[in-house]
């Protein structure tokens, strides 16, 4: 039917995987391309299964209380970061944007499923990054320091709190907050090397 063929067209436009599941029956009743290819399945395949059965860190009921928190929100929508399966049995983390559609008394939740794998290994490495600088500061017993101009704000690491003996949760991060520990002897000289 021409409805069919639009849904189609619809769901085949997005380059993320989408899947349209029944909800009281949780299973898929129709996906994209992208889905099956996401995960190492045909479209045949995943009309015989339910959105539980390719996230591993859900049972059926979990996800179903998930979806029914979504069906009884104001908006109808949802998030959920989790992880899917493939038919391989190898994982990747997802992003999942859900939006409830009622049709004909029959409640249908939209999946849009994004893989966030790149996304999340760069986290990964940013935190392991961060990790090892705050290290090499605290070995080298030295710290950095950045300021905000137009706001006036600082951000000082551990290491320059500690070389200026200040305890993080006792002081504010401010230019004027800075000027206080400057020796008063040493403030016009460091205010000119501001300015110029």
């Amino acid at each position: 039917s021409k409805s069919e063929v639009m849904s189609s067209y619809i769901l085949n436009s997005s380059p993320d995987a989408m899947y349209i599941i029944d909800r009281e029956a949780m299973r898929f009743i129709n996906c994209n391309e992208e889905a099956g290819r996401s995960l190492g399945m045909s479209t045949e395949e995943l009309m015989q299964i339910g959105p539980h059965t390719i996230k591993p860190f859900y049972t059926r009921d979990q996800l179903s209380a998930k979806f029914d928190d979504i069906v009884a929100s104001e908006s109808k929508t949802g998030r959920l970061e989790t992880i899917h399966e493939r038919k391989d049995g190898t994982r990747f983390p997802v992003e999942i944007f859900i939006k409830v559609l009622v049709q004909d008394e029959r409640v249908l939740m939209i999946a849009n499923a994004r893989d966030v794998t790149e996304r999340v290994h760069a986290s990964e490495a940013l935190r392991i990054s961060e990790e090892r600088y705050a290290m090499v500061q605290n070995a080298a017993k030295i710290g950095s320091w950045d300021w905000n101009i137009n706001s006036n704000s600082m951000y000082w690491t551990e290491g320059v709190y500690r070389l200026f003996g200040q305890s993080i949760d006792d002081f504010e991060a401010t230019f004027e907050s800075f000027m206080d520990c400057i020796h008063p002897q040493d403030r016009e000289g460091v205010l000119h090397t501001i300015n110029d």
